[in-house]
Formats: structure tokens, C-alpha cells, sequence
């Protein structure tokens, strides 16, 4: 479903939810969101979630966070620490 984490549930973007609750976790130290989409990256950011940058095209496919070149992208761009995991 294309841009799906916008769509809205019960009064909130659905990506909030998320990242609510990662938020509210006490073994999360970060939450970064990796997208193409300028306006789920302000959504994130709006609701706590860091965007440090977006995430290249050739990237940004169904299945992309899978990916090595994916998560290579994620480190070398200051996405991903010690501290931060890496997930879909």
C-alpha cells in the first residue's frame, strides 16, 4: 500500500504508533526512521522519531531495510550507533 505509514488510524498517522511507543521503551536508546518521503520524515519528526537524512531512491524499495546496501547506507549516514538497532 503506497504510502500506508500516513494513512490515518483512528486520528494519528499510522507510523506514529510506532514510534509512540519505541519512544516509551526503556531498552531503545534511539528512534530513526529511514524513508524516501519528505512528508513521512516530517511526520516522524513530529512525533519524535530522528530522520538524519533520506533515504537514496534505489534504496527505498518494498524490501530495501533487508538489504546490506540498505543498512551500509543507514551507518555511514550517522543512522545507526552502537546503541541503535537497525530494523523494518
Amino acid at each position: 500500500m503506497l504510502r500506508k505509514n500516513l494513512r490515518d488510524l483512528c486520528g494519528k498517522p499510522l507510523i506514529a504508533y510506532s514510534i509512540e511507543i519505541a519512544l516509551k521503551s526503556k531498552t531503545i536508546d534511539r528512534v530513526v526512521v529511514s524513508t524516501e518521503d519528505r512528508e513521512i520524515a516530517e511526520t516522524a519528526k513530529a512525533f519524535g522519531a530522528e530522520v538524519p537524512v533520506l533515504r537514496p531512491a534505489e534504496l527505498a524499495q518494498d524490501r530495501s531495510m533487508c538489504t546490506t546496501p540498505s543498512r551500509i547506507h543507514c551507518t555511514l549516514c550517522g543512522c545507526a550507533t552502537d546503541t541503535a538497532r537497525i530494523s523494518r
